[in-house]
């Protein structure tokens, strides 16, 4: 994953602009701000465009295969962005979305928040199963509102009301923080691999990931998109649909 050029951006049509700038097309990021130790930019999740060609227009499929939970209520944009030309601009850096790599991440990007002390528990199958299964009781008691809450304070009251002991509480209250600042959320695998949400799906998982930090602050202008365009323009995704077999992408 690390070595495709052309990387993949799925998200709302919202963040094409600035909210502080509506009238400036472009004038938004690739995702929210983050702090860390080598700089500070957006934070976002990508896959390479192979990863959801099978896709379509359909942007209920390519939600399911990342692991999104759609909201059709929502308008929905892909972003597909020319790593070379950006790479310069925005300093990226690129891991795969595995419990070793984002771990590393982690402890390097904001050790204070997220030492190895925590990342060597939390970021396990069994411990990502046990959030999993605390988060959905905590939107099923009516801690949480919704499956995209990300309210630690509420999720804090959430536990305890349960009989785990004060360390797992904090343990499982941090794997939220993580969850609201780097955004491996409940139905994060650990694999390197998205769940994939189509319950008409034989397959388990979904697309390849990629954890990205921009180290320097951009707007999607900047970026050198090669393409940005609102999902159910079908001659478009044709049209790169057919760069991409013949090579030019």
């Amino acid at each position: 994953m690390g070595d495709e050029r052309f990387q993949a951006r799925f998200m709302e049509k919202t963040h094409l602009q600035h909210k502080d700038s509506q009238a400036v097309p472009l004038s938004g990021t690739m995702g929210p701000l983050m702090e860390g130790t080598t700089g500070k930019g957006s934070k976002y999740w990508s896959t390479s465009f192979d990863q959801i060609e099978d896709g379509d227009t359909d942007p209920r499929l390519i939600s399911e295969k990342l692991g999104l939970d759609y909201n059709s209520k929502k308008e929905y944009v892909l972003v597909v962005v020319d790593t070379e030309k950006s790479m310069p601009l925005s300093g990226v850096k690129s891991v795969p979305a595995t419990f070793e790599k984002v771990s590393e991440f982690a402890n390097t990007e904001l050790p204070l928040d997220f030492p190895k002390t925590f990342t060597d528990t939390a970021m396990t199958p069994e411990f990502q199963a046990k959030y999993a299964e605390h988060h959905a009781a905590a939107v099923e008691s009516k801690y949480l509102p919704d499956q995209w809450s990300k309210d630690t304070k509420s999720f804090k009251k959430y536990l305890t009301t349960t009989d785990l002991n004060k360390t797992e509480q904090k343990l499982l209250a941090t794997r939220m923080e993580m969850h609201d600042t780097i955004g491996n959320n409940q139905d994060y695998v650990g694999n390197g691999l998205t769940k994939n949400l189509n319950r008409n799906s034989p397959n388990k998982h979904g697309a390849v990931e990629t954890l990205n930090f921009e180290r320097k602050e951009t707007n999607l202008k900047s970026l050198s998109s090669y393409f940005l365009y609102r999902l159910g323009f079908l001659d478009l995704w044709n049209s790169l649909g057919e760069k991409y077999e013949h090579g030019e992408l």
